[in-house]
C-alpha cells in the first residue's frame, strides 16, 4: 500500500514539474516510474525528453503511446518524422499519425494540414491509407522485477 502513495506522489510531483518547465525534477519523479510499468509517466516521458531535444530518449516512449493511441503522442511521434529528428523523415508517416490524432486533438488537424501542403496528392493518399489500416495497439509492458524470484527446495527422495 505505501509504494501505490509513495507512486502517486512521485507522479504527482512529476507532472506538476513538467508543467511549469522543471524537465529536471520531472524527469527524475516520472523516468522511474515509467520504468515500474506507470501508464500515466509513460505518457510523460516521451514528450519532456522531446522538449528536451533528447530525440533519442523520447521516441521508445513515444512511439508505445502514440501505438496505443495517445493523441498527444501521436502529435509529437509526427513531428519526429516530419523534421527526421532522431528517426527517418517522412512526410507521410507524420501525416498518417496526424491523421489519427486530429479527431481528438485541434493542433494535430491544424498540423496536417499545413504538412499537406508539402505532400503530393498520392504521398497524402498513401498516408490516409496507412492510418485507415493502422489498429491501436496496447503494450503489455512487464516492469524489470525488484527482487529475484521465489526459489523452492528441490525435493528429496524423487518427486
Amino acid at each position: 500500500m505505501l509504494a501505490v502513495k509513495l507512486s502517486a506522489a512521485d507522479l504527482a510531483t512529476g507532472e506538476k514539474a513538467a508543467r511549469a518547465g522543471d524537465f529536471d525534477t520531472a524527469l527524475r519523479e516520472l523516468v522511474p516510474l515509467a520504468n515500474d510499468g506507470v501508464h500515466e509517466a509513460h505518457v510523460w516521458a516521451g514528450p519532456i525528453y522531446f522538449a528536451r531535444g533528447d530525440y533519442p530518449k523520447a521516441l521508445p516512449w513515444l512511439r508505445m503511446t502514440a501505438n496505443e493511441g495517445h493523441a498527444v503522442s501521436q502529435i509529437f511521434f509526427a513531428q519526429m518524422y516530419r523534421d527526421g529528428k532522431g528517426i527517418p523523415k517522412s512526410y507521410v508517416e507524420a501525416y498518417k499519425w496526424l491523421f489519427l490524432a486530429a479527431s481528438k486533438d485541434d493542433r494535430a488537424e491544424q498540423l496536417r494540414v499545413s504538412l499537406a501542403a508539402r505532400m503530393t496528392p498520392s504521398e497524402i493518399s498513401e498516408a490516409e491509407r496507412r492510418a485507415q489500416q493502422w489498429t491501436p495497439r496496447v503494450h503489455l509492458f512487464v516492469p524489470k522485477p525488484k527482487v529475484s524470484p521465489p526459489t523452492y527446495p528441490t525435493p528429496r527422495g524423487g518427486a
